[in-house]
């Protein structure tokens, strides 16, 4: 099975998580990306509107991804919900072919229907090792299935 991991950041966190995954399951590595600057407490609060008001966003993804029959797809939640380069993403790949990798401050999304699975990383929590290596173990368990 041909996989791919695909990740949106704000803060650079959610990079540094999907390049980890990466490399340890060998996988290529692809980066969505929007038409908006983030940054800063304006780019924070302005983030927090689109994803809790459904606004929409046009993407960009750097990298070839549809050869792949599986993402890991890495997205921080903002609002409650994941982001809206991310939704945007799901618009054009079924959730049925995501393994969706949530880092937040402290909350969880409630969307999580139809997702091979949620992996949660939390950073209140400080479990990014512990959620990783099960995120691998059952990636690595599914390949000799």
């Amino acid at each position: 099975m041909a996989r791919k991991v695909i990740y949106f950041t704000r803060t650079g966190t959610c990079k540094r998580i999907a390049q980890q995954i990466a490399g340890r399951l060998s996988l290529e590595i692809v980066e969505i990306k929007d038409n908006h600057n983030w940054n800063g407490f304006i780019g924070y609060w302005t983030a927090g509107f689109y994803a809790s008001t459904q606004k929409e966003v046009e993407i960009s993804i750097n990298g070839e991804v549809s050869n792949a029959d599986e993402f890991i797809l890495v997205t921080p939640v903002w609002a409650g919900s994941i982001t809206p380069a991310v939704k945007a993403f799901l618009k054009k790949y079924p959730r049925n072919q995501v393994i969706l990798v949530v880092s937040s401050n402290g909350s969880r999304i409630s969307d999580r229907a139809d997702f091979i699975s949620v992996f949660d990383i939390p950073k209140s929590e400080k479990n990014e090792e512990t959620v990783l290596s099960h995120l691998v173990n059952q990636i690595k368990n599914r390949n000799q299935a």
